[in-house]
């Protein structure tokens, strides 16, 4: 199976678990990465290069986007001006996020699959 196809088909982020899962062998998605149709955003996650940068983010950071941010992404009415949102888990140990994040760190509501970095539009929770 195609790492580029996979990762398209899971909107250009994904973890090398899901991929290997899903039928990605290690071989492809090495090649992959040498052409650079793939890139490695950290440990375990890896990238479309023309991937949507606030979900490369999140993933580089181990945060998914949340709150404000998930609710503009799904086209609905936000404040101007409101810094980007993401939410780490409540036990984290360090989030790393530029000064202009706003972070949240309590357990969630609904809860956050580890393979997404946001709640995609077209489908509930995986």
């Amino acid at each position: 199976m195609d790492p580029v196809d996979e990762l398209w088909r899971r909107g250009g982020v994904a973890r090398v678990r899901t991929l290997r899962a899903a039928g990605v062998s290690a071989h492809s998605l090495r090649r992959s990465k040498e052409r650079r149709e793939v890139v490695t955003v950290r440990q375990g996650w890896v990238a479309l290069p023309d991937a949507d940068p606030q979900i490369v983010g999140a993933a580089a950071h181990g945060v998914v986007l949340s709150c404000v941010t998930a609710a503009a992404r799904r086209g609905l009415w936000i404040p101007e001006k409101t810094p980007l949102h993401v939410a780490a888990r409540p036990n984290a140990a360090r989030v790393r996020v530029p000064s202009q994040v706003v972070v949240h760190w309590s357990k969630p509501v609904v809860s956050r699959p580890p393979t997404r970095r946001w709640m995609n539009c077209s489908t509930r929770w995986p």
